[in-house]
């Protein structure tokens, strides 16, 4: 494959900003499709679709945060196994608790680039796109929020059984002031789970986005919202491009 894009023709030029921001005003939250170019959102597909991209799985239990690598996770004996899935049924029945796979570009070390080819290389590359001048000024304009000076990133893949339950994404020792959901699943049925899924104050849902290839979805972190959960009949990975604009 050819090298990979070139970082200033990854946004869409053609991106209506006056009319997203009036979509985003109206409930601090809105889609923007098409975002990528579309050469680079095919490549990036490809890519992805080679599942060259060594994740962490991401959990939580013990009352805190954990990540093991893909490898290792399923190299735990059956007790285990079954210990660690009773723990996160029980919290999630409660409402807390997530568990999926990422990659953190701050995590690849440059060897990895070169032994797994443009698997690692796009991850650290749609990192790079995101702290772009391009991006900062994007995300700005639509929001109308000039605090915004970088972003954080990492690749999430949803499989079977991944979800995260309900939850804001605000951490004051974070800075974050708006999340993003780039999507990069083509083909994507919303009966397989996988919703970016809001919610009022009490708790009861609005409304839910489905995954939609080469879309970005931007909120407002006092949002309620969860992942819901990924059928098993799911037919391929849910992956996203996500993090948040921090000030």
């Amino acid at each position: 494959m050819a090298p990979f894009f070139w970082l200033k023709s990854m946004l869409n030029p053609k991106l209506n900003v006056k009319k997203l921001k009036r979509a985003y005003a109206s409930g601090k939250r809105v889609r923007v499709d098409d975002f990528l170019e579309a050469e680079a959102a095919n490549q990036i597909r490809e890519l992805l679709a080679k599942d060259n991209v060594p994740m962490h799985v991401a959990f939580y239990v013990g009352g805190q945060s954990q990540t093991m690598t893909l490898n290792d996770f399923e190299m735990r004996d059956a007790d285990q196994t079954a210990l660690l899935k009773t723990e996160l049924i029980e919290l999630a029945s409660q409402g807390i608790g997530y568990c999926y796979e990422s990659v953190m570009p701050t995590k690849i070390k440059n060897r990895e680039v070169t032994l797994m080819g443009y698997g690692h290389d796009i991850v650290k590359q749609l990192a790079e796109c995101f702290n772009s001048p391009q991006m900062l000024k994007l995300v700005k304009q639509v929001t109308s929020n000039n605090s915004i000076i970088k972003a954080d990133a990492q690749l999430t893949r949803f499989r079977a059984g991944h979800y995260i339950t309900r939850h804001r994404d605000q951490i004051p020792s974070k800075r974050r002031e708006i999340a993003y959901v780039l999507s990069l699943t083509d083909g994507w049925h919303p009966d397989w789970g996988g919703l970016l899924q809001f919610y009022d104050k009490s708790g009861a849902p609005k409304d839910a986005w489905s995954p939609r290839f080469n879309s970005l979805s931007l909120f407002d972190i006092g949002h309620i919202h969860s992942v819901t959960y990924v059928t098993p009949f799911a037919k391929v990975p849910r992956y996203s491009m996500t993090g948040w604009f921090m000030s």
